[in-house]
């Protein structure tokens, strides 16, 4: 059996950031704030924001539940 080694052609989270005018998360959960802090990046979302180049725009709109209960 012989391994072959894949190359691939795109690195999806990668091109998109390259690509991207203006990187909008809306709504954004508190978990996905959090993970975007502490540079988590388990998911697409959070693995494409990280590879943003630090021009980039970002604009982070959070969705939490304002009401006391």
């Amino acid at each position: 059996m012989s391994w072959k080694k894949k190359l691939a052609e795109r690195i999806n989270h990668i091109d998109l950031g390259k690509e991207a005018d203006l990187f909008v998360v809306a709504p954004a959960s508190a978990n996905t704030i959090a993970k975007l802090a502490y540079g988590l990046a388990d998911n697409m979302l959070t693995a494409t924001a990280l590879a943003l180049p630090s021009t980039t725009p970002k604009l982070i709109a959070p969705a939490m539940n304002t009401k006391n209960v």
